[in-house]
């Protein structure tokens, strides 16, 4: 058998879940598979493992202007005067997934 169809598992029981998650053990030895497993020859998984996926790029944020480093989270534009040392900023004036819940996005603060 071809020592890459060599893979730990528990049973002979193989799905692309069940390849994808199993550990290859191209010794063909059992102390090579975690406690409980055997390494099986002439499994599948060779073929029907997905391939990893490549890390994806991270979008570069626009640069954020003066006026936009003026916008904290908070209840009113007063809170946020009274609360800069705790408030949170919003730089693209968006309060979804930045601002506690109940806040918005306030501009023109002096924080």
């Amino acid at each position: 058998f071809l020592r890459s169809s060599y893979y730990c598992a528990l049973r002979w029981d193989w799905s692309v879940d069940t390849c994808n998650m199993a550990i290859p053990c191209s010794s063909g030895q059992h102390s090579d598979c975690p406690v409980g497993q055997n390494c099986l020859p002439d499994t599948p998984c060779a073929s029907l493992r997905t391939p990893p996926r490549s890390p994806t790029v991270k979008p570069t944020l626009r640069p954020v202007s003066a006026e936009e480093r003026t916008y904290y989270c908070g209840y009113d534009w007063s809170w946020v005067k009274d609360n800069c040392a705790i408030s949170t900023p919003c730089p693209y004036g968006d309060a979804s997934g930045v601002c506690p819940s109940g806040m918005k996005c306030i501009a023109g603060t002096p924080c």
